[in-house]
């Protein structure tokens, strides 16, 4: 029987974590390893030393009687990803993304950052989001997957993952929360409006985000409206956000 999908979730904000764990077909969690990274520092978003790092791995992959990690996926929440928009007037796809391609060009900084990005139509036109993450992290966790003996095979920010994998139809916003950050998407239709990555403290963080992010959304680029959200977390948060509230998808 082949092995359920391994993921690698990374989170520098805060203290950071990292979590590893593996999904069954129908998309549940079968087992899980949470590392909290207080005793791990991290110097310019990676962990200084990973050989300590490589250790706590292997050891908790051993509790968990997992020899061995096959073609694990990377997610990535970190305070140096940052994101850019843009809207093209154009209303055919592939003239428009030959222009995204030329303007995204004259921006990467393919030194530091590498440019995943995704799309959708907005009216008469499509809207290109593009998120610059930090190379200096994907080079960390090569490192980290040579030791470990495998191969990650991609990279994603934690948001545009969620939104590929979350299978509920309707516009929505989600909360994933974990070790006090957060990612909040927003998907209208299927396709991924926005991606945010913030730390919090209480309920009224979650909620003056969404609020935010609602009246951007709702109000001026996409005038659709929010009709649901989710939580993810690993500890309870009660917030009334206006909308009607749906169970685990995942």
């Amino acid at each position: 029987m082949a092995q359920n999908q391994c993921i690698f979730e990374y989170s520098n904000f805060g203290n950071g974590y990292l979590r590893i764990y593996f999904l069954t077909e129908s998309k549940r969690v079968d087992k899980e390893i949470m590392i909290d990274l207080e005793k791990y520092p991290i110097i310019e978003g990676v962990v200084a030393d990973i050989d300590p790092l490589v250790d706590k791995i292997k050891h908790e992959l051993n509790r968990a009687h997992i020899k061995a990690i096959q073609n694990p996926l990377l997610l990535l929440r970190c305070v140096e990803t940052y994101k850019s928009t843009l809207f093209l007037p154009i209303k055919n796809y592939f003239q428009a993304q030959y222009h995204y391609k030329k303007e995204v060009k004259l921006k990467h900084d393919k030194e530091n950052f590498i440019a995943l990005n995704n799309s959708y139509k907005n009216g008469v036109g499509y809207i290109f989001n593009t998120y610059y993450i930090p190379i200096s992290v994907i080079e960390s966790f090569n490192k980290i997957e040579k030791a470990l003996n495998t191969e990650f095979v991609g990279v994603q920010p934690l948001g545009m993952f969620l939104a590929d994998f979350l299978d509920f139809k309707g516009n929505f916003v989600c909360f994933h929360i974990r070790k006090k950050s957060c990612t909040m998407i927003v998907v209208f239709d299927n396709d991924l409006i926005t991606s945010y990555d913030f730390e919090i403290e209480s309920d009224k963080d979650i909620l003056n985000r969404f609020l935010l992010v609602a009246t951007k959304h709702e109000f001026e680029v996409e005038r659709k409206q929010i009709g649901y959200y989710h939580i993810d977390s690993d500890e309870p948060y009660e917030i009334d956000l206006g909308v009607k509230r749906f169970g685990r998808i995942y």
